[in-house]
């Protein structure tokens, strides 16, 4: 029986302050689907029922980027998708206590406040105890997903980014960006402890991260990230965690200081976070056949811009409105889909590589002379050496120079995270210029040292494995094993999730020797000589530390799997690398010397034609999910498609409007997992080359052999709403602007064949601010209350300015 794919999803969330409760919502839908794959949820479901009759195996969601608000419901999702807390109406709940103008609003005082709603203590100091809560009523399930979780921030004070010129002084720029990464890559290399007090100390580090990147200016004050030295009672000062080391982008240390930084809102310069999500999806692994879809969050879609009126020349003020407004707005979807468009192309060129690979290695002949062959094989790859190591050393070079430039943007999507980076390698060095002239000259010396010793060829390329200094040749080894293992099918499947596990290793080990190439000249401090300082560098990456898997090691591992990828071909016809792995496997005596020369050749040969093997993955396709979706059970008595204006109810005041009223939050949830129900039902359904699954779909339907597929889905999207609205519509009930009490139990969903009323969602969602304070005056004194606020801070900024300004002229 073949075995069924998987449905992989990554998701990315922009920022959108209070419309982060739709996006709960929709996340709400997505962890109800996963949690239908994996049985715990009702077998029964529409998502159950639908993801069978569509051929998935499973759903999982192994990606997770959000900046700004929607970093918030990416830690909640890590938690829902590694601890197996359940994204349900808990979630919801706490997004409409917590989630409410007057419990995060400050308190006027004496002092000037430092912004409107308070960040550290009604924020991250009412999300943390829920967060630890949530978690700890439920047990950590066996094989934990894998997961990675990326949350963008923006540091209120820069620091350098200095890039070196091929001829002159450098060029000394400043960084802004910062990032967070939460990973859980196995028990080794987790950012995820199993059990407490590592656990709520790390879900604190997530909350206090989502609170960070969620600081909309103005808004919150700066968060505080960073290290600290414990005090005399081992706590971090005002509550907050007292490192973030390791999972964030600016991770130091120094002994006895502090050593923080100011982050604001993620959203400030990076408000899509596509871009992040994509180079995690490179590195997802997959032992089972993968459908992989990048799903974007976006609550209010783009407008398309309107025809230019025709008009004169624009005069002077115009012209400079115009430019800041565009200066402003720079960053668009379609520079991260550009991104994704490179990706696909990756994914093209590994499919285009076996073809490359044909031509390099031969066509393997028949029985009777495979061993002539592979003599002829073993002798060209030799004759190749001199060619591979300028080539090879080349790649490699330019490897090196990008770590000892700016290693963040490498190192930061590595299996390690942030631990141990390196800043400005080349900060100490007396001419860097210098040192990074000599790295094209010493590439060689990177890639393959010394001669090539004399003797019978098989031999030599089977003992130059382990004479390969670039682990990127353990890396593109694997790839290309990986890729046999994808020809074989479902034949290749065991030995997929063999090399899978191994892959792993060897990205941590590339990931370890990436870092010590990093840090060279700093190792190195003083080092005059360029050329030596490449050749210790080099030599740097030789030697590992106790626990990290050898070079010698995983190339034997390598061998082996060789070697078990041939038997899987057994007797099928194969090409190219696969046959002369069959051919090299074919006698007993000597197969492991004879595999190990097919691989080296095959390095020699074809090696530096893939340059980062890591970063290439399959093909991935995209869907953003967005509030255009419409509800066929949800109608405008004017009989037209709802507009986002009438549905959401949060995109009021600058997107702030949600905090306003719980039973908008409760509309703007509700949307949410209706507008995701709709494009679930699209993923889901979306035809696959080479299956035929409508018929199936269509007798979950219960529709007639001639229905089309949009009449598949139009009952299926009718199902899954009806089941939201039975659950969400009976919440609206006694529930008014203000919080609801902390342990108010939810009401019970309606019965199946109960009436629907949906006016109770159809109000809030065409409520105004006015309307709210004239039917619920207990708001006013909330909204007077941070008007005060506002009114406090923006006095105390202007008289410590106009006070700043006058110190600053008595000194002059």
């Amino acid at each position: 029986m073949a075995t069924k794919p998987e449905l992989r999803l990554a998701l990315a969330m922009r920022g959108g302050v209070s419309l982060a409760v739709w996006m709960g919502g929709a996340c709400s839908e997505v962890d109800r689907m996963r949690r239908a794959s994996l049985g715990a949820g009702p077998q029964t479901s529409t998502y159950g029922r639908m993801l069978d009759a569509a051929g998935y195996g499973s759903v999982a969601v192994d990606v997770l980027a959000g900046a700004s608000a929607g970093g918030l419901n990416c830690a909640l999702m890590s938690c829902s998708v590694v601890y197996g807390m359940p994204f349900d109406g808990r979630i919801r709940d706490l997004w409409l206590r917590l989630g409410d103008i007057g419990r995060l609003r400050r308190r006027a005082g004496l002092r000037s406040p430092v912004s409107l709603l308070d960040g550290d203590r009604a924020f991250y100091g009412a999300l943390a105890p829920q967060l630890l809560d949530l978690v700890g009523q439920v047990d950590a399930p066996p094989g934990r997903a894998r997961l990675d979780t990326v949350l963008t921030g923006t540091l209120f004070s820069p620091v350098p980014r200095t890039r070196y010129q091929d001829l002159g002084p450098p060029l000394v720029e400043r960084r802004n960006r910062a990032w967070f990464r939460f990973r859980h890559l196995g028990r080794d290399l987790s950012d995820f402890p199993d059990q407490p007090p590592d656990r709520d100390e790390a879900l604190r580090r997530l909350a206090y991260a989502a609170r960070a990147t969620s600081s909309f200016p103005g808004a919150f004050e700066p968060a505080s990230v960073g290290f600290t030295p414990p005090g005399e009672n081992g706590d971090p000062p005002a509550g907050l965690p007292g490192t973030h080391y390791g999972t964030f982008s600016e991770s130091r240390t120094r002994d006895g200081e502090v050593d923080r930084d100011h982050v604001i809102d993620g959203g400030v310069l990076d408000n899509i976070p596509v871009a992040w999500a994509i180079r995690s999806i490179a590195a997802a692994p997959a032992d089972t056949p993968v459908h992989r879809w990048l799903v974007y969050l976006q609550p209010v879609p783009f407008e398309a811009p309107s025809p230019a009126a025709k008009q004169g020349r624009a005069d002077l003020l115009t012209t400079v409105r115009r430019a800041r407004s565009l200066q402003g707005g720079t960053e668009v979807l379609a520079d991260d889909l550009d991104e994704l468009e490179t990706l696909q192309r990756r994914a093209l060129t590994r499919q285009g590589f076996r073809q490359v690979l044909e031509y390099a290695l031969g066509q393997v002949p028949s029985d009777q002379t495979r061993a002539a062959f592979l003599s002829g094989l073993y002798e060209r790859a030799l004759a190749a050496v001199p060619d591979y190591r300028q080539r090879a050393g080349l790649v490699e070079a330019s490897r090196v120079r990008a770590l000892w430039i700016d290693p963040l943007p490498v190192l930061g999507a590595d299996p390690l995270g942030f631990r141990g980076t390196t800043r400005t390698p080349l900060a100490c060095c007396a001419d860097p210029t210098a040192v990074l002239a000599t790295l094209p000259a010493a590439g060689p010396e990177l890639v393959l040292s010394g001669e090539t010793p004399a003797g019978e060829p098989r031999r030599i390329l089977a003992d130059l494995g382990p004479r390969f200094r670039s682990p990127q040749v353990l890396a593109r080894t694997v790839a290309v094993l990986l890729d046999g293992a994808r020809e074989l099918g479902e034949q290749g499947l065991k030995v997929k999730g063999d090399l899978y596990q191994l892959r792993s290793r060897i990205e941590a080990l590339v990931a370890e020797a990436d870092r010590r190439l990093a840090a060279a000249p700093t190792a190195n401090r003083g080092l005059e000589d360029a050329e030596e300082l490449v050749r210790r560098a080099a030599a740097a990456t030789a030697g590992a530390d106790e626990g990290w898997p050898t070079w010698d090691t995983l190339w034997q591992d390598l061998v082996a799997q060789a070697q078990a990828l041939a038997a899987a071909a057994g007797n099928r016809p194969v090409r190219a690398f696969l046959g002369c792995l069959v051919g090299a496997a074919a006698g007993c005596e000597g197969s492991d010397e004879a595999t190990a020369a097919v691989l080296a050749a095959t390095e020699l040969l074809t090696g530096p034609l893939r340059p980062d093997p890591l970063a290439e993955t399959a093909p991935v396709r995209f869907h953003m999910l967005s509030a255009q979706n419409q509800s066929p059970l949800v109608s405008d008595p004017d009989g037209k498609p709802f507009s986002v204006g009438d549905k959401l109810a949060g995109n009021q005041l600058r997107n702030f409007a949600a905090f306003l009223s719980a039973r908008w939050r409760l509309n703007d949830w509700t949307w949410g997992r209706l507008d995701a129900a709709c494009s679930l039902v699209d993923i889901v359904t979306e035809p696959r080359q080479g299956e035929d699954v409508l018929p199936a779909l269509r007798d979950i339907a219960g529709l007639p052999e001639a229905a089309e597929l949009a009449q598949v889905r139009d009952v299926l999207v009718r199902q899954l709403h009806d089941e939201i609205l039975r659950e969400e519509l009976p919440q609206f009930s006694g529930l008014g602007a203000g919080p609801p009490p902390d342990h108010q139990a939810a009401r019970p969903a309606l019965r199946p064949g109960a009436c629907l009323d949906t006016s109770s969602l159809l109000e809030a969602g065409r409520a105004t601010v006015p309307q709210l304070v004239r039917g619920e005056p207990g708001r006013l004194p909330v909204i007077a209350g941070l008007v005060v606020v506002g009114a406090h801070a923006v006095l105390g900024s202007l008289t410590a300015r106009a006070v700043g300004h006058l110190r600053g002229n008595r000194h002059g």
